[in-house]
């Protein structure tokens, strides 16, 4: 989980990206309606009331405010205080809009395996972009809309006490943008499975949202609350002008901590809105789906395969593997183990060549045969190569697997990329595999004769015993460790044709010579010799096992 996770990471957050970017992905959510998610917008949220001393001197302000304003109109002096039944002003947003919450980049921290799958803490930045990136308006965090704040006062004859003052309700509204910055997102998910047998899929289940500050090295901490900055504020509360100087005491007022933490709960009750997850999670389930099928292909209609035997740290990790199993033996996905044997380039997998075998003395019909070396040795169709689902296991890391060798029908001709050149061939190439050589022999008769000319031989149904072991942080330092490639003749069906250089009359001698490569002796001390051949090449066979399945993988994400 934690190679997929690390592997994304950069991919969300480069805006370069197409199939990935994620700011692209949230700008284009929708609802089961089919209506954009964002921004989010909300009627009449109540943030309640002002508390603190910013809260009492706004009260404070208001209550001297409106007595400056009822006084102008009276013979006397007007006093006027907050109502003690509800002496803090009150603020609610009408309406509301949170802008930017597509305008972000993602950092995930270490997944916590949990019996179902895993748990994932997703660490949101907020204001990643500015302007116009990719068509998209990269607003900072804000809060936008119409507030109304309210101030219940006593006022009456200064003379008089307030006790026989009379209550009134001061009302105000008006515009308001508020900018939250030192903020991130903290986003609690769990990635498990849905479902059973071979219908089973990964679900990635966003379950709270939460809007909290940062400590002094940026990172999401939510003792902290966010840095809340009024950037626009008018107000119309019917003082005859006089409510203008309250705007620099209520904009004080919201930037203080009682404040913010207020707005923080509004905008996280917000964000955790059931139909705000419902829309997240709908996006997850067909990006998740999507970013699977893109890196290793659809699940094909016979489903997953069966699991018995397999050792897993997670059923997610049970899944992902069940779906790399499916992908290798699918001719449509980048995967398919044909195209990714075709595709190595050092060494060359198909053809493989060698330039000597030595072949230890053998005798045929009492006739003893030495000096036995196969020269231009040409392994052709090693490609046709099935990887069955059944017979490959995993085991808590490595992985490991019977091969069937030339089994395979033919496939198109498709160009295969080797490094950077590409060549046409058959994907896989038609069966069988075809093992060629020059031979030089010599036969130690009555008098000795050497015999030179060309070995044919076709395999079909050859076996290899696999162990390879899956390595990396993510994709681009993705390693797979070769550690076993052993390949085997004893299932196999080879039909062996000679033919002698200079052309021979003697019909029996060239079928001695065919006899001879007939062997099985001789046939598994040939296949020894590649087999030992391969080992030395072990690891680079591992670096462009690793490079091809690091291609694919990047190909696939958009790069």
């Amino acid at each position: 989980m934690s190679f997929i996770l690390d592997t994304l990471q950069p991919r969300v957050n480069d805006s370069a990206n197409s199939r990935m970017w994620l700011p692209a992905q949230l700008a284009g959510m929708t609802d089961s309606d089919n209506n954009p998610v964002l921004p989010i917008s909300a009627t009449n949220q109540q943030l309640g009331a002002i508390t603190g001393s910013a809260g009492q001197q706004v009260a404070s302000d208001f209550a001297s405010t409106y007595a400056t304003f009822v006084g102008a109109s009276e013979p006397y002096t007007v006093g006027a205080e907050p109502d003690p039944s509800a002496p803090l002003p009150t603020f609610a947003f009408p309406q509301l809009q949170i802008l930017g919450l597509e305008n972000l980049e993602a950092e995930a921290h270490p997944p916590v395996p949990n019996a179902g799958g895993y748990d994932v803490t997703l660490e949101l930045a907020f204001g990643a972009y500015s302007g116009t990136v990719n068509g998209i308006v990269m607003h900072p965090l804000s809060l936008t809309g119409q507030y109304d704040i309210n101030q219940a006062l006593l006022y009456g004859n200064a003379a008089n006490p307030p006790s026989s003052w009379t209550s009134t309700l001061l009302h105000g509204t008006g515009q308001i943008t508020i900018v939250l910055t030192a903020c991130k997102m903290l986003a609690s998910a769990a990635a498990s499975i849905s479902g059973t047998g071979d219908t089973r899929t990964v679900q990635v289940t966003v379950n709270s949202l939460q809007l909290v500050g940062v400590d002094a090295s940026g990172k999401a901490d939510p003792s902290v609350e966010p840095v809340v900055n009024v950037t626009n504020l008018t107000l119309d509360a019917d003082l005859g002008g006089a409510e203008q100087g309250l705007i620099a005491i209520i904009e004080n007022a919201l930037q203080q901590p009682e404040a913010n933490a207020a707005l923080t709960q509004e905008v996280n009750a917000l964000l955790g809105a059931s139909d705000n997850l419902g829309s997240i999670n709908q996006l997850l389930a067909a990006r998740t789906d999507g970013v699977l099928d893109a890196i290793l292909g659809p699940v094909a209609a016979g489903g997953l395969p069966d699991d018995t035997g397999q050792k897993a740290a997670t059923a997610v990790d049970l899944y992902l593997f069940d779906r790399i199993r499916l992908a290798l033996n699918d001719e449509g996905s980048s995967w398919f183990l044909p195209l990714q044997l075709a595709s190595s380039v050092d060494p060359v997998i198909d053809p493989y060549v060698n330039s000597e075998i030595d072949v230890p003395d053998q005798t045929i019909m009492g006739l003893k045969y030495s000096g036995i070396v196969l020269t231009d040795v040409v392994l052709a169709g090693a490609s046709n190569t099935a990887m069955p689902v059944p017979a490959t296991m995993l085991n808590m890391g490595p992985i490991t697997t019977t091969l069937t060798l030339g089994k395979l029908a033919g496939g198109p001709v498709r160009t295969v990329q080797r490094g950077t050149k590409t060549v046409q061939m058959a994907v896989p190439p038609v069966p069988p595999i075809n093992f060629g050589a020059n031979f030089t022999i010599t036969q130690n008769g009555i008098t000795q004769l050497t015999l030179t000319g060309a070995l044919a031989v076709g395999i079909a149904g050859a076996t290899a015993i696999l162990t390879i072991t899956p390595a990396g942080t993510s994709v681009d330092d993705l390693t797979i460790t070769l550690s076993q490639a052993t390949a085997s003749l004893a299932a196999s069906t080879t039909t062996v044709s000679v033919s002698l250089n200079p052309p021979n009359d003697n019909s029996g001698l060239q079928q001695l010579i065919q006899m001879l490569f007939s062997k099985p002796q001789v046939q598994n001390q040939i296949l020894s010799v590649l087999n030992e051949t391969l080992a030395k090449q072990a690891g680079d066979l591992s670096d462009q096992l690793s490079q091809i399945a690091r291609n694919a993988i990047i190909s696939n994400l958009g790069g």
